[in-house]
């Protein structure tokens, strides 16, 4: 359903008229404002789907097998920098990649290179506004197939970011003109989404460029054109006074409308899950129609805390350490494959015997990722000055290694998506999460730093040996 702002003031006038049929009210409550007296009816005795209501939202994963194959090959795009074969505009050239990334590079008012860096180092970082800390919280309100695979691949390509970016910004259509003919591959909700994204990315590195208006105005167009993202960051603002004069009723107004649109196949679940906090909120003037959800929505609320608890707590230290027993593993089957075993297990005495505690606490996790770090700059600087050639049991032994990096990779950046969703979702200060958020990017990190020098060994040897798939389990992937 596409917005009404361009028919002007005569669709207005025959919207009165339209009131009546179904999808109407919602754009007609933006034309006017968000002012309607009253709230739409249809759902107002029965909640919505998502809170406690035993039905689950039409967005919501509901897969059914526990587990999932992940290919070693992940790494080539996670590490190596590699396009999916399947992004828009894969195929375009590094002339033209360039010519993108210098516009956003123009944004951020930086160089390309200091740009990217700026998108690598401070990707997942407590800097911008609350609730553009987590990225991954927003993907699942993407309608356009196109800008979803981008927002996922600059979420999780760190190495391309700024051309993924660049995409993402050319994929608006900032001005009419487009040289290199390729909007008209993307639909109307592409353009829509690549609104709300580019907005996102501008808000997440909000303290590194000066391209706020720029950000505030993408993010109003992708709420005027029915962006459920969009329309959920515009309702939450509202709501909660984030950079906006705080107006709960108008934040009312612009929930519920996202919660009932003709293509409820399209309705968000956290827009639903919103508008139950918001309609039982003794601030907005009609909570009383809706006091049959207080309870669903205070039990969802108590749930979103608990999760945050977890997370923040004894859970997140566990899969920290986790990470670290992978990166362990990976590493001593690396020192067997290449032939520095004996002195791998010398300097990893220390390292291992705090592996080995059995609860473990902050101080001890930090000691541990501090001594983790240099023994695996010891690895990765054996692995590119050997001239070793590998048997077929070192062969053997570094495929094993590369799945262990491959489980720790994905891991990492599962989890770390899982506390981005947290974060956002319960409306809180983000900097409770981010030393695990920061510590699961540094395993991204060694996962891919052990990959590159693994890597560059099989290409300086000539060496190609096929992908291996491992399967996780559904029950391992979440915290």
């Amino acid at each position: 359903m596409r917005h009404f702002q361009k028919l002007g003031i005569l669709l207005v006038i025959i919207g009165f008229a339209l009131t009546s049929l179904p999808g109407f009210a919602f754009n007609l409550n933006k034309l006017l404002g968000g002012k309607l007296p009253g709230m739409p009816g249809v759902q107002s005795n029965q909640g919505t789907p998502g809170i406690g209501s035993g039905q689950s939202s039409p967005r919501a994963s509901n897969n059914a097998d526990d587990s999932k194959e992940v290919s070693s090959g992940i790494l080539d795009f996670m590490c190596g920098g590699l396009t999916n074969p399947k992004e828009f505009m894969h195929d375009a050239s590094e002339e033209t990649l360039k010519s993108l990334a210098s516009l956003v590079a123009k944004d951020f008012g930086m160089s390309i290179e200091d740009t990217q860096n700026i998108l690598n180092t401070e990707y997942g970082n407590d800097g911008g506004p609350g609730w553009a800390h987590g990225l991954a919280f927003y993907e699942p309100s993407f309608i356009g197939e196109e800008l979803k695979l981008l927002f996922n691949s600059f979420m999780k390509n760190s190495l391309k970011r700024i051309e993924i970016a660049g995409k993402i910004r050319y994929a608006i259509a900032l001005d009419d003109d487009d040289p290199l003919q390729k909007l008209e591959d993307l639909s109307d909700e592409d353009h829509m989404d690549a609104r709300f994204a580019y907005a996102l990315i501008l808000a997440h590195f909000n303290n590194f460029h000066k391209s706020q208006a720029l950000g505030e105005r993408l993010l109003k167009e992708s709420y005027e054109l029915d962006s459920q993202g969009g329309t959920y960051v515009w309702g939450r603002r509202m709501y909660r006074g984030e950079g906006v004069p705080k107006d709960v009723n108008f934040a009312a107004n612009v929930i519920s409308g996202a919660t009932q649109i003709e293509e409820e196949d399209n309705v968000w679940e956290e827009n639903s899950n919103l508008w139950n906090v918001i309609a039982v909120d003794p601030a907005f003037e009609h909570h009383q129609r809706y006091q049959n959800m207080a309870r669903d929505a205070a039990r969802w609320k108590d749930k979103v805390h608990r999760d945050m608890a977890r997370k923040s707590g004894s859970a997140g230290l566990h899969i920290l350490l986790k990470m670290e027993k992978l990166n362990f593993s990976a590493q001593e089957k690396l020192s067997g494959a290449f032939g520095f075993a004996d002195e791998y297990a010398q300097k990893a005495e220390k390292y291992k015997s705090l592996l080995d505690q059995a609860d473990p606490n902050q101080q001890s996790v930090e000691k541990l990722v501090s001594v983790s770090g240099e023994l695996h700059q010891y690895v990765i600087e054996q692995i590119g000055q050997t001239n070793t050639e590998l048997d077929p049991a070192g062969k053997k032994l570094a495929r094993e290694a590369r799945l262990d990096i491959t489980r720790m990779a994905h891991l990492s950046q599962a989890y770390i998506m899982q506390i981005a969703v947290s974060g956002v979702r319960g409306m809180a200060d983000i900097s409770r999460l981010s030393t695990i958020t920061k510590t699961l990017s540094n395993s991204v990190n060694n996962a891919c730093g052990l990959y590159n020098a693994f890597d560059g060994y099989m290409k300086r040897k000539e060496i190609e040996l096929p992908d291996d798939k491992i399967a996780i389990s559904k029950k391992e992937s979440e915290i």
